[in-house]
């Protein structure tokens, strides 16, 4: 009889316990990396993982390439999404909370002109690294620039530096950190600065209200104390964490 009861007890306590939401998440570093060497690391990852601790909301971040990343979160009712404000509608998910901004550049060798965005479109005849499924306004809509998808920064970057590409465009961040992992000598150090990109804490339309709300006032929270600061500058100054 006890363990009758026990079992039953167990039981109403798993079937109760909440269940933890993923948050999908592009594989570009720093924003998020899953390395053999490191496992699952990141910017978007510890925010995730701090944001799941302030609110009380059991969240899983999960670390996938971007267009599966992005076709994923479309076909998901129990998703949110940590991703660029212009890679997903207000359709596929409604915006829970702002989470950071960042420049948006144009990196390329020393030998390409680059004065300004006009400048390099004259210029341009090999085409821009573009990772792939993502938006770069105004150059993902500029017709007169040959865009060239590329499956990571790094491909882009030796793609660049072997010349087959005029340039690679990614925030800032993302580019800086890859360099510093790639190392070597013949390094793009030309960066034209063409936008900014909002990184964004997306919920598909049929997760709970509350919990959205609970969510964005944690995500609030944090933003106004500078715990999301200090997560972002203390993850870019430490050592790179990508295999080599």
């Amino acid at each position: 009889m006890r363990w009758e009861c026990f079992l039953l007890g167990f039981g109403w306590l798993m079937g109760t316990a909440a269940v933890a939401a993923p948050v999908l998440m592009s594989n570009v570093a720093p924003w998020a990396i899953e390395s053999a060497k490191y496992g699952i690391d990141g910017v978007n990852v510890r925010l995730i993982k701090a944001l799941s601790q302030r609110s009380g909301v059991p969240l899983v971040p999960t670390v996938v390439p971007t267009a599966r990343h992005l076709a994923a979160f479309k076909g998901r009712q129990d998703a949110y999404s940590l991703s660029l404000a212009t890679n997903l509608s207000d359709e596929d998910g409604a915006v829970v909370g702002r989470v950071a901004t960042y420049p948006v550049v144009l990196v390329a060798m020393a030998t390409q002109p680059m004065a300004n965005y006009e400048d390099f479109v004259k210029s341009s005849n090999r085409g821009v690294g573009v990772l792939r499924a993502l938006k770069y306004e105004p150059l993902s809509s500029d017709s007169r620039v040959s865009k060239v998808d590329i499956a990571t920064l790094e491909s882009g970057l030796r793609m660049l530096v072997a010349g087959r590409l005029d340039a690679v465009v990614a925030t800032l961040p993302a580019i800086q950190y890859q360099l510093r992992s790639m190392g070597g000598t013949a390094s793009p150090n030309q960066f034209l600065r063409v936008s900014e990109s909002t990184w964004v804490l997306r919920a598909r339309p049929q997760i709970d209200m509350a919990q959205r709300a609970q969510l964005a006032q944690a995500l609030a929270e944090m933003m106004r104390d500078g715990t999301v600061e200090r997560i972002v500058t203390q993850f870019l100054q430490e050592p790179v964490s990508v295999d080599p």
